[in-house]
């Protein structure tokens, strides 16, 4: 059963985005027990997962990108449907909610600011930005200046404080 890390609506295995707020949706541990001899990682399946988007979850005119990566050894998918896209982590009562929430994969603990990057994306290309984090942005180990732009590709490893993201695969939809 897949829970929303946003709304709580629970989901059948498989869904990637919640129905009700939109949010990607997170495997609960035990499904992710039971099914740990039956679905293979996402080394094999992302171009599926990501191509399997039905077009109803596509907007026309708008930007559509999709990033499988591992977080914490969790697999995920990252829908980007805007030019900039925030990453970060919520808190009860905080005015800017960043547009991907960190949290849930220990974002606090690991040192993610509230609104820790920026993502932005062009025609052809991904760039990743820091929003000037307490604890700092990398690249595959090279730590990024505050508010200048880097590019992101498939492979790369990206650190907000000490929670790691690495980038499986980037694909436009």
């Amino acid at each position: 059963m897949a829970i929303c890390t946003k709304c709580s609506n629970k989901e059948p295995d498989g869904t990637l985005f919640c129905t009700k707020c939109g949010e990607t949706m997170v495997l609960s541990e035990q499904t992710k027990v039971e099914e740990a001899n039956l679905t293979p990682s996402i080394d094999t399946i992302d171009s599926s997962v990501i191509q399997g988007l039905s077009k109803s979850m596509r907007m026309e005119g708008e930007i559509n990108v999709a990033i499988a990566a591992k977080i914490n050894n969790r697999d995920v998918v990252i829908r980007i449907q805007k030019n900039e896209y925030t990453l970060g982590r919520a808190a009860l009562g905080q005015a800017v909610i960043p547009d991907f929430d960190l949290t849930p994969y220990d974002g606090l603990e690991k040192g993610v600011s509230r609104i820790h990057a920026l993502i932005m994306t062009t025609e052809k290309e991904m760039f990743i930005r820091d929003l000037t984090s307490i604890n700092g942005t990398q690249i595959n180990g090279i730590r990024l200046s505050p508010n200048m732009d880097y590019p992101i590709k498939t492979g790369d490893l990206i650190s907000f404080g000490r929670l790691s993201m690495e980038i499986k695969t980037i694909n436009r939809l």
